[in-house]
């Protein structure tokens, strides 16, 4: 669950804060030289960082990927934004089998441990969903409701 938690944390903040070019002074040689190392050909490289994980956003092979890195070096995960056409069919058949209706904001697919995880974040006219692969299904990982013509996350996991 913590490995969950830490994902879906590092989704959220990978593709919403564009970090700032170069590398900060605060960024392991560790972390850098692992970098160096995965990703050789990465251009247009920015960093940004925290008590939890190094991110380097950049682009690879003309696609634009965040990589999270733990203090010691160690890839986390890698993350990308994805279009529908890039989903696993049954996972796109089911979503839209199940929230027909709901109009897909965004994709994501983070790699973990050589695992794909996919995120989805659905809108309709009420609420907005963020949405996690499970298998071939999707489940409810948070549920916003709309007040005041804004969408506001509700407590806990639906």
């Amino acid at each position: 669950m913590k490995t969950k938690m830490l994902i879906f944390a590092l989704l959220l903040i990978s593709f919403s804060n564009p970090g700032f070019s170069g590398v900060p002074n605060d960024v392991g040689e560790k972390v850098i030289a692992s970098f160096q190392k995965d990703f050789s050909n990465a251009r247009e490289i920015s960093w940004t960082n925290n008590n939890i994980y190094e991110k380097a956003t950049f682009i690879l092979d003309g696609q634009a990927l965040s990589a999270f890195y733990d203090h010691n070096g160690e890839l986390i995960a890698l993350a990308r934004k994805i279009e529908s056409s890039q989903l696993p069919v049954s996972l796109l058949l089911n979503l839209n089998k199940i929230y027909k209706g709901y109009l897909i904001k965004e994709l994501n697919e983070i790699d973990h441990d050589n695992n794909a995880l996919y995120y989805a974040v659905v809108i309709n006219s009420d609420q907005q969903l963020i949405l996690e692969s499970s298998g071939y299904t999707w489940t409810v990982y948070k549920k916003d409701s709309k007040k005041g013509g804004r969408f506001r996350y509700m407590a806990g996991k639906d």
